[in-house]
């Protein structure tokens, strides 16, 4: 399981313990985090869907027109 910082959570850099040192930023997942900041984090799932080639994007504009 790998974790990262909820929304509006600050970066993180550890001062002390086992993780004395480490940096943890916004974006960025960990496979392990410090127990004393684990109310900081988020679970996120390893279960990831490739975007499909085959479909090009589109995108629409309000009005029914196109780029």
């Amino acid at each position: 399981m790998n974790y990262r910082l909820k929304k509006g959570q600050e970066n993180i850099v550890i001062m002390g313990g086992p993780f004395e040192g480490k940096k943890f930023v916004r974006g960025v997942e960990y496979s392990e985090i410090p127990p004393e900041e684990k109310h900081r984090f988020e679970k996120v799932g390893t279960d990831f869907k490739p975007v499909s080639k085959t479909k090009p994007a589109t995108k629409s504009i309000a009005g029914g027109g196109e780029l």
